[in-house]
C-alpha cells in the first residue's frame, strides 16, 4: 500500500502521535474518527491529528515490520486480555472489510502443553464466556488432523479456533492509509519533546529545529520510548533482541501441507511458529534475548538461534530437519517486568501520554490498547480504575495487578538484572 508522507506538516494539531507503528497508527485513526465503546462515546470529527515517525510506517527497524503475527484469544485466567484480544480482532476485521485488503486468516492457533499447570483449564471458561470457539484435545488428535506435527511427547493441546494470523506489515500500513484517507496527516520527522510550560508540553522538535505544537501528545515509540523519556521510563521497559528463522519448504510441500498448518505456541519449549508465513516456515524463540539498541543494532541473527531452531524442528517437524534456512530476521521485544503494557499519562506533563511495553504481544492488541488510551485522553475513564493501575508507569510489578501468572507464556522465566 502506498502512503503519502506529507511535505507540509501542520505546525499545530489537536493530537500529535509520535511513532507510526501498530499502536501509533491505531491511536491516530481512533483519535481522528472518535470512538463508541464500553467506556463511552467520543466524537472527534474535525480535529487535526498528526502522526510522525522517524523512518516511516512499518519500517525495517520497527517492531511492527514483520510479515506475520499470531492473533490468539487464549490468555490463561486473564479476562481483560481475553476480551481485548476479541475486541481487537473485530476491529482488524472491520478494517479488512472497509479496505478490501486481506489482513487476517482464521487458521486457529494451537497451544502445545507439556505440563499440568492448569493454564488451559483457566483459559477455557473465559473464552467460552466470550462466545469463543475453543477445545482442549489430546495431542494425538491434532497429529491425526495435521500429520506434519510429530508431538508424541506432548500430552494435550488447546485449540483456539477463532485465532489466526495477521499480515503484520500490511495491516499496519493499511490502518495508516485509512488514517490518511480520513484527513489525518502522516509525516516523516524524528522528534523529541520540546518546550514545556508548567504541567503542559508545548511542542516537539525535530533535528532541524522545526517545532510542532499540539493540545495532546501521544508517544507510541515502541523500543525507543525508554530513550525518549529516560527519567520517566528508564529501565521499566527492557528492549531485547529477538531472532526469527525462516526455513524453506520442499517443492512438493510448498503451498500444500505446511501452508495449511495453523500457527502454534509451545509453552514448554518456548517456541512459536507460523507455517503459513509467505516466506516459508517461520520459527521464533519466545524467550528474552540480549539487550538491544533498535536504532544501531545490526539485524543479524545469532548462529545459536539457528541451532536451537533446528533442534526444535527435529523434535516437532522431523520432515523439515534438513531444509535450508532461506531467511532470518531480527525484531525486538519491549518488555516490562510484569509483562503488562504501559498506557499512562506522563507523571509531570498532563497533556502527554505514553504507551509501550508490547512484551511480544502488543501487535494483536493494538486496536484495544488504542481504544482504551483514546478513552483516557477524552476523560471517559481515569487513573483510579483497576485497569489504569495495571498499566501504570508507577505500578508495583510484583503487586496484585501483575500479569505474570495470567498471561501464561512465560516470557519472564529468563527475566534478569539490567
Amino acid at each position: 500500500m502506498s502512503l503519502r508522507f506529507s511535505d507540509e506538516l501542520p505546525r499545530s494539531s489537536e493530537t500529535l502521535v509520535v511513532g507510526a507503528g501498530v499502536v501509533g497508527v491505531w491511536v491516530a485513526l481512533l483519535s481522528l474518527r472518535g470512538i463508541d465503546c464500553e467506556f463511552g462515546a467520543l466524537d472527534a470529527a474535525g480535529d487535526q491529528v498528526t502522526l510522525l515517525d522517524a523512518w516511516g510506517c512499518a519500517h525495517p527497524r520497527a517492531t511492527s515490520a514483520d510479515e506475520t503475527r499470531i492473533l490468539h484469544l487464549a490468555h490463561g485466567a486473564d479476562p481483560l486480555l481475553t476480551n481485548w484480544a476479541w475486541r481487537a480482532r473485530e476491529r482488524w476485521l472491520a478494517v479488512e472489510r472497509e479496505t478490501s485488503v486481506s489482513l487476517f486468516s482464521r487458521t486457529g492457533v494451537i497451544w502445545w502443553t507439556r505440563s499440568q499447570d492448569g493454564w488451559e483449564d483457566r483459559s477455557v471458561p473465559l473464552m467460552l464466556a466470550e462466545g469463543l470457539n475453543v477445545e482442549v484435545v489430546p495431542s494425538s488428535t491434532l497429529v491425526e488432523t495435521w500429520p506434519a506435527f510429530a508431538s508424541a511427547d506432548v500430552g494435550r493441546a488447546l485449540l483456539d479456533l477463532d485465532g489466526g494470523v495477521l499480515r503484520a506489515r500490511t495491516a499496519c500500513r493499511t490502518v495508516a492509509g485509512a488514517f490518511e484517507r480520513d484527513g489525518g496527516c502522516l509525516g516523516l520527522a524524528a522528534v523529541m519533546p520540546g518546550r514545556a510550560r508548567g504541567d503542559r508540553l508545548i511542542d516537539v522538535v525535530d533535528r532541524r529545529g522545526d517545532r510542532y505544537q499540539a493540545s495532546q501528545f501521544v508517544f507510541a515509540c515502541g523500543p525507543w520510548l525508554p530513550k525518549v523519556f529516560p527519567e520517566v521510563v528508564g529501565n521499566f521497559i527492557r528492549v531485547t533482541k529477538q531472532d526469527v528463522v525462516i526455513l524453506g519448504l520442499a517443492e512438493r510441500s510448498a503451498g500444500s501441507v505446511y501452508g495449511q498448518l495453523p500457527p502454534w505456541i509451545d509453552r514448554g519449549q518456548l517456541f512459536y511458529g507460523i507455517p503459513a508465513d509467505p516466506r516459508g516456515f517461520k520459527l521464533g524463540a519466545n524467550r528474552l534475548g540480549p539487550e538491544w539498541d533498535p536504532s544501531n543494532g545490526e539485524r543479524v541473527v545469532d548462529p545459536d538461534s539457528i541451532r536451537l531452531a533446528r533442534r526444535y524442528v527435529r523434535t516437532m517437524f522431523p520432515i523439515l530437519a534438513d531444509q535450508p534456512v532461506v531467511e532470518t530476521r531480527v525484531c525486538q521485544y519491549e518488555t516490562t517486568p510484569d509483562e503488562n503494557f504501559v498506557i499512562d499519562q506522563h507523571p509531570y506533563l498532563r497533556n502527554v501520554w505514553l504507551v509501550g511495553g508490547g512484551s511480544g504481544r502488543g501487535f494483536k492488541h493494538a486496536p484495544s490498547i488504542a481504544e482504551y488510551l483514546v478513552a483516557r485522553m477524552g476523560g471517559l475513564t481515569d487513573h483510579t480504575t483497576e485497569m489504569a493501575r495495571r498499566f501504570s508507569l508507577t505500578r508495583d510489578p510484583d503487586g496484585p495487578d501483575s500479569g505474570k501468572e495470567r498471561l501464561g507464556d512465560r516470557i519472564s522465566v529468563n527475566w534478569g538484572p539490567f
